[in-house]
């Protein structure tokens, strides 16, 4: 159970010393450390609590490190988090942090406490993102731009005043300098991690500071992914370099906030540069996957041809490790799809709640660029052998199979991949079905309207370089439904005579009227606009049966 602060714990911050003051803060801390909760810590409390620390903020560097230590530490909870806080606290803690116009004496400690708070604050207080966006954001960005060019060269250690090179910052008060000279290369990559992250964390809450961000400040990410491509090797996975790393996946979830929720016409030559260099990463061999996974992120947003991503070959220069097909670099779209199934492979109904920005560059891919269709189709479903259909098409190691397996799981993901398998069929109903079986086929269809397309005939083109010739030997051995050659059984009608038989069919449509009667199920047929629509009497599920069944017919049966 955690400690509650008491009467008596309220008396003694608000009158004791300031080393008193330290050493009782500093108890409730470790005591509130492993907790994420804070319900218990009531309104009042809360108020008085804020009370007291405006009053000594000002008064040391410990007793701010303290004060901030436990703000970080209740900010975890969102609930009466405003309480705690007001306009000129969290402009103590910007001040502490060196993102606003005054600042304190510079404290390591102090200011690493004072980033790690306004992470949890600006997660979970509009109180705390207001101050931020008005004081902070451009601030905030400066020194990312500085600080992302400083880290980890030394001849460049120096005392950076926050300038306004490239963010313009709307106040003609003095900057407080950032005491970059005082820092190691360890404490500059810390400093440049936490501001990425305040970033991150405040541009996911707010339009407004994403489009103002996107119009004035894409840059300043930009710039890190660029550093970060500089050093490839560095961005691999199980690198040395951490920092590295975590500064351009924190750079990608940022312009993921900025590109998702906001778009202005002006900023298209910035996304164009972001996604060049999102699809560098991409193919970046042996990448770490988060940076994998985030930069497939920011491309499925960004609302630009993605025949920039499939260059032609004359617009280009060739590299051996380039993926060529129909004059096209198909190095990137290879690169997603081989990024997918390795994901695949692992099986993670998780993990498959990730997979949806994959999917959808791939669909994105695929209807833009015939050649990368064209391409992908090799991959996933490659002409049918006679092997392919002696199991069913979810059962297998295949990357058809993985795929077809997706679509029948429960996550977000089962229509990308559906939609994604039939743009590679060319949406042509037939092919779709050939490849998945009717079974698993029907879900996309009857929410296309189209299931009655099973029935139009085949074209050429459905064929087109999809058969071999030993998968032609045994077609119509396959059960569409099942898209697999079924195994041979007894015929249960084997031994009976004709009267048997109808007798038999009698008594199951007598069972399924009894079962639609009592409500227990809706059995339903195509219409003729291609939807599902329920049936209300059995007989409207004879095959091409239109006509209104015969009044004659009992309320509980079908014949006599």
């Amino acid at each position: 159970m955690t400690e509650n602060i008491s009467e008596g714990d309220l008396m003694q911050w608000q009158n004791s010393s300031a080393d008193n003051f330290v050493e009782s803060l500093k108890r409730i801390n470790g005591n509130f450390e492993n907790y994420h909760e804070f319900g218990h810590v009531d309104i009042d409390t809360r108020r008085r609590i804020l009370s007291i620390f405006c009053e000594r903020f000002q008064e040391s560097s410990v007793i701010r490190q303290q004060i901030l230590h436990f703000l970080r530490i209740l900010a975890r909870d969102r609930q009466n988090l405003d309480h705690l806080l007001s306009s000129s606290l969290v402009q103590d803690v910007l001040n502490v942090a060196f993102l606003a116009e005054q600042s304190f004496e510079f404290d390591w400690e102090a200011f690493t406490q004072a980033e790690m708070c306004l992470i949890n604050i600006l997660f979970n207080s509009n109180l705390a993102r207001n101050e931020f966006n008005d004081i902070a954001s451009n601030l905030l960005l400066n020194r990312i731009r500085i600080l992302s060019e400083t880290s980890g060269i030394s001849f460049m250690r120096r005392v950076v005043p926050v300038t306004v090179q490239d963010i313009a910052i709307s106040t003609k008060s003095k900057i407080p300098e950032f005491p970059v000279k005082n820092l190691n290369n360890e404490q500059i990559d810390l400093v440049t991690f936490y501001d990425l992250r305040i970033a991150f964390v405040a541009s996911a809450q707010s339009k407004d500071l994403q489009l103002r961000w996107l119009k004035n400040g894409c840059e300043v990410f930009l710039k890190v992914l660029e550093r970060g491509l500089c050093f490839p090797e560095r961005l691999r996975r199980n690198s040395q370099w951490k920092n590295f790393v975590e500064h351009t996946n924190w750079a990608l979830k940022v312009l993921f906030n900025l590109f998702c929720y906001s778009w202005d016409d002006s900023v298209e030559p910035n996304a164009k540069q972001c996604m060049v260099l999102c699809s560098r990463i991409v193919t970046i061999k042996n990448i770490d996957p988060s940076l994998e996974q985030s930069a497939v992120d920011v491309i499925a947003v960004l609302p630009l041809s993605f025949e920039l991503l499939t260059p032609k070959l004359q617009y280009i220069e060739q590299k051996d490790t380039n993926v060529i097909h129909d004059g096209r670099d198909m190095t990137f779209a290879d690169a997603v799809l081989h990024a997918l199934e390795r994901r695949l492979e692992a099986e993670s109904s998780e993990r498959n709640e990730l997979l949806g920005t994959f999917l959808t560059v791939l669909i994105r891919l695929s209807s833009q660029v015939k050649e990368a269709r064209r391409y992908l189709r090799l991959l996933v479903i490659p002409p049918l052998h006679a092997t392919d259909v002696e199991r069913r098409p979810d059962d297998g190691a295949e990357l058809r199979n993985r795929m077809i397996r997706l679509m029948m799981s429960i996550s977000n993901t089962q229509d990308l991949v559906a939609e994604f398998i039939f743009i590679l069929c060319k949406k042509s109903v037939n092919r779709f079905v050939k490849y998945c079986g009717f079974g698993h086929a029907a879900g996309l269809l009857a929410n296309r309207g189209i299931l009655n397309a099973l029935n139009t005939s085949k074209h050429q083109s459905d064929s087109e370089a999809s058969e071999t010739e030993d998968y032609k030997a045994v077609e119509t051995q396959v059960n569409p439904v099942t898209g697999c050659i079924e195994p041979a059984g007894e015929n249960p009608f084997t031994g009976m005579t004709e009267e048997q038989k109808e007798y038999e069919v009698h008594r199951l449509m007598n069972d399924i009227n009894k079962l639609m009667n009592q409500g227990l199920i809706t059995p339903g047929r195509v219409g003729k606009d291609g939807q599902l629509e329920p049936v209300k009497h059995v007989l409207e599920l004879v095959k091409d049966d239109d006509a209104e069944p015969d009044k004659s017919d009992s309320e509980d049966g079908v014949g006599s």
